[in-house]
């Protein structure tokens, strides 16, 4: 069906226009929706949205840390710069830090 075809079903229908950088919500929770397959024994499935007070890539991979003083980048910056993983990376692990190195670029003063 076209979205078009759905509006018989509801009793009213607004269209509004929202600029990219307000709907990120909506298009995220799209891009989600798309990646998931929901089992056809469920009817609905779910998610639990938390606010942090850290970008997300900082806890999308399980690395203690090394001392107190690294940056939270540590892993992704050797990464980057040996392709070398830490010890304790799992494939999934190994794969997230290839997702998140892909993500920076290093400077000349070798900051990330």
């Amino acid at each position: 069906m076209r979205i078009g075809e759905f509006q018989r079903f509801f009793d009213d229908v607004k269209y509004v226009h929202l600029p990219r950088d307000e709907n990120q919500f909506a298009d995220a929770l799209s891009k989600l929706a798309a990646l998931i397959n929901i089992p056809e024994h469920m009817d609905s499935m779910s998610i639990c949205i938390e606010r942090r007070s850290a970008p997300s890539y900082v806890n999308a991979i399980d690395i203690p840390e090394e001392s107190e003083t690294d940056p939270w980048y540590t892993a992704i910056l050797k990464y980057t710069e040996t392709g070398e993983y830490p010890s304790d990376l799992d494939t999934r692990g190994k794969w997230a830090l290839r997702m998140l190195a892909a993500q920076f670029i290093k400077t000349d003063d070798g900051q990330l």
